[in-house]
């Protein structure tokens, strides 16, 4: 899905052997966000070389390690913080080519945090950047069946809010035992989750226009 993407035939795209790694247990559609962000970034960067993905395991802490390493332009370390920033990017020659919001890799840290783990980086300018994404490996599992029965009794919380990181941060303050959140992106989608939950309460997550937008 993602080779496409690369935008020239002088960058390879290698996803190397998950042999030897164990099953775990977490989000399959959340760190799937991340890897996708991950790969997309790299290849956006990266004018030629390899770019390389890869997981590893730690197993005396039962932690597992998703990175994708590339051979791009690389990111200074005084901008390497920014790029976790809401709407951070830096400047750079290849600008011009790519298009982003900026929403991106503050979206994995968020992701990475609910699943109890965090991102990282490793670059240099010019010699390309690693994004890594460790979690634990099996997210959830002391909490077992008794977590399932709070979850059932817990009053249910439809969310709505179009920004990804707004709904993250929502979705983190609305978590089990105390409540059960459903999430929309928006009113069509939250019209339709109403159909299939009964919600107790609605949140609206919603940022005001500027002033000028009203003129």
């Amino acid at each position: 899905m993602l080779r496409p993407l690369s935008p020239t035939s002088q960058v390879e795209l290698v996803f190397e052997s998950c042999e030897g790694l164990p099953a775990i247990h977490t989000d399959e559609a959340k760190i799937t966000q991340v890897l996708r962000n991950f790969v997309s970034n790299a290849l956006k960067f990266t004018e030629r070389g390899t770019i390389r993905v890869r997981a590893s395991y730690d197993d005396a802490r039962r932690l597992i390690t998703f990175s994708a390493a590339d051979t791009g332009i690389g990111i200074a370390l005084e901008h390497q913080q920014v790029v976790f920033e809401e709407f951070g990017q830096v400047e750079n020659r290849l600008q011009q080519y790519v298009k982003g919001t900026g929403l991106g890799l503050p979206l994995c840290r968020k992701l990475c945090k609910l699943l109890g783990g965090d991102v990282s980086l490793v670059s240099e300018l010019g010699r390309g950047s690693t994004f890594s994404a460790t979690i634990s490996a099996y997210f959830g599992e002391n909490v077992g069946a008794h977590r399932a029965m709070e979850d059932d009794a817990a009053p249910t919380v439809l969310l709505v809010a179009g920004n990804p990181i707004e709904r993250l941060d929502c979705e983190a303050a609305l978590r089990p035992p105390r409540y059960r959140a459903v999430s929309a992106a928006t009113l069509e989608e939250a019209s339709r989750a109403l159909v299939r939950t009964s919600a107790s309460a609605l949140v609206l997550a919603v940022r005001p226009a500027p002033a000028e937008a009203w003129i």
